[in-house]
């Protein structure tokens, strides 16, 4: 299992990272046509796979210092990116109020930036050990509880439902789920009781009538401030295929030059969330916003393309100097 781990599940964790940081890439020209949002559950599928690594590895630990301490860290990393972007923003941008704009960026309310998710993030790992203690309590309570603050999630419209904090609140309530089930099979396959062709097959199953849902009552994938049904339904019939596919692909270039860059943005995973929103904010969004340059869709396609090559070799500058410091008895720097 554990040669099963340092292979597919690090591999797939990092390849839904830089398919997350691509999209990041190409949303930063705000007149194009997103006909990713069709395709892309990235982020819930690095999640998922984030909460399978908790239940399989840190669930059985019990270092709750550390979970909380990792906590801090995330959420710091957040902050390191986020008030320098919004002030600029708020100076030359948006042209708000620069006061009240860093402070909801401090608060962990609203931000420029497009790396909301480390909020979810560093929010969940200071709750794990809360959430360890309900789920070892009762897992059958801890899923209810989750699939009913979820369900709760999706009948709210907007962020501005209660007077603040209204955007990482349903954030949290809307990705909690895809953690909580990550941990449960994470936890079952620690105890060697998951079966996991049976998992796929309830996967497959499950994609199969969400897929129908989506096809008879829904057409469209909606976006903007609603995480929507139709989005769920949209996530649960891809989730499989890209596993799919990804295990196909995997099983091709394993132990090759391909995976072992790739794992790269994966072994440094914070570092790497940290370096690509200061490349697309400070080399993609202040000069587009500055010069208003001409883009289309293809074009901004290659461009993600090209930053997503730029971030691995930077991300892998940074792995290189944070070795050499380790092995010098310098601090350690951001890794997973």
């Amino acid at each position: 299992m554990t040669q099963q781990r340092n292979t597919f599940i690090d591999f797939a964790r990092s390849l839904f990272m830089l398919f997350v940081f691509l999209h990041h890439f190409y949303l930063t020209f705000p007149l194009l046509i997103d006909y990713v949002a069709y395709i892309n559950p990235f982020a819930e599928l690095f999640v998922l796979l984030s909460g399978f690594m908790v239940g399989w590895i840190y669930f059985y630990r019990h270092e709750d210092k550390k979970l909380v301490k990792k906590g801090v860290e995330i959420i710091g990393a957040y902050l390191i990116v986020a008030i320098p972007i919004q002030i600029f923003a708020s100076l030359f941008i948006n042209k708000g109020n620069l006061l009240l704009d860093t402070l909801n960026v401090v608060l962990l309310n609203t931000s420029n930036t497009f790396i909301e998710i480390l909020k979810f993030y560093g929010l969940m790992f200071l709750l794990l050990p809360l959430v360890f203690k309900v789920y070892r309590f009762n897992k059958k309570l801890t899923i209810v509880l989750s699939v009913t603050v979820f369900t709760a999630a999706l009948n709210i419209h907007g962020l501005n439902f209660i007077p603040v904090w209204g955007e990482p609140l349903k954030l949290m309530m809307i990705y909690q789920l895809y953690f909580i089930i990550g941990l449960l099979v994470g936890d079952l396959y620690k105890q060697d009781k998951a079966n996991m062709q049976k998992v796929i097959k309830m996967a497959i199953i499950l994609g199969y009538f969400a897929f129908a849902f989506h096809i008879i009552g829904f057409f469209n994938v909606e976006k903007g401030e609603n995480y929507s049904v139709v989005k769920f339904f949209n996530t649960v019939y891809l989730v499989p295929i890209y596993l799919y596919l990804f295990y196909k692909i995997h099983e091709k270039i394993k132990d090759g030059k391909i995976e072992s860059t790739i794992l790269i943005i994966g072994r440094n995973s914070l570092a790497a969330f940290v370096i690509s929103e200061y490349m697309r904010f400070w080399l993609v969004a202040v000069p587009y916003n500055i010069s208003l340059f001409s883009m289309n869709e293809v074009s901004a396609t290659i461009c993600s393309f090209i930053f997503a090559a730029a971030l691995i070799y930077t991300v892998r500058m940074y792995e290189l100097r944070k070795n050499l410091l380790s092995a010098k008895g310098g601090v350690l720097q951001w890794g997973q």
